[in-house]
């Protein structure tokens, strides 16, 4: 599952969801360097991580995540929708902040 994590953050780089490993860690509620040794192989992808990413990225399928089976994402109008629903959402946190 490490790297289909990998694959995962690379994905989301190339679709501008994240620009950098940090960027996703703070996404999914972890750290930096616990991202780092799970890409590294060093430590298992947590549960925790896995439900952070599942809900804050929908289309991700979760029994590619989990097995490698499939595709990587169930939709794409669906990450469509969920990059312009997140966009929506940060214009308006900063027209409020």
């Amino acid at each position: 599952m490490n790297q289909r994590l990998r694959e995962i953050i690379n994905e989301l780089k190339s679709t501008r969801r994240v620009y950098t490993d940090a960027d996703f860690a703070r996404i999914v509620n972890s750290t930096r360097s616990e991202i780092s040794l799970m890409l590294s192989g060093k430590r298992p992808v947590s549960k925790r991580v896995v439900n952070e990413l599942l809900t804050n990225f929908p289309e991700i399928n979760e029994e590619w995540l989990w097995t490698g089976e499939g595709e990587m994402l169930k939709n794409v109008a669906l990450a469509e929708n969920h990059a312009v629903a997140l966009a929506a959402d940060e214009i308006r946190e900063n027209r409020i902040n």
